[in-house]
């Protein structure tokens, strides 16, 4: 399933640019087209994404919580803007790594990091920019949650 919605992303951000643009046209429009698997799967999306850009080797820490049940985190950033990879894990407030992006040692704009919990929680969700040609690049981060 991975591999189709990479196709389908990739596909979404080679489409052309006409006129002036939201700068997170591009890192949104991936969000929504790799949202349609998870919403058709019964899970519910954020009511809103986070934006943000980052210089090549940079890093963020983002605080997210989750009720009980299964949850994905979805983190793009746009090779057109030069990403070339993205890092993401997931820790709870301990620092203990809960879940992190199975491609860690991988160059990946695209990355969908997931777990199941059994109480509310919240995490600290660790975004970094490994390699970004024409620094800052643009990503986006959203999550997805289906209660058991």
């Amino acid at each position: 399933m991975r591999f189709l919605i990479l196709a389908i992303v990739v596909l979404a951000a080679s489409a052309p640019v006409n006129g002036v643009q939201d700068p997170n046209e591009d890192v949104d429009q991936m969000i929504r087209t790799a949202a349609r698997p998870f919403i058709n799967a019964g899970f519910q999306q954020a009511p809103r994404a986070f934006y943000g850009l980052l210089e090549n080797g940079q890093q963020r820490e983002l605080d997210i919580g989750f009720d009980p049940g299964e949850f994905k985190v979805l983190a793009v950033c746009h090779p057109r803007s030069g990403c070339a990879d993205l890092d993401v894990t997931l820790h709870d407030l301990q620092g203990r790594e809960v879940a992190r992006d199975p491609d860690l040692n991988k160059e990946v704009s695209f990355v969908i990091i997931e777990a199941t919990i059994r109480q509310k929680q919240d995490f600290k969700l660790h975004v970094r920019m490994a390699r970004c040609t024409r620094s800052p690049c643009r990503y986006a981060i959203t999550s997805f949650m289906r209660n058991r």
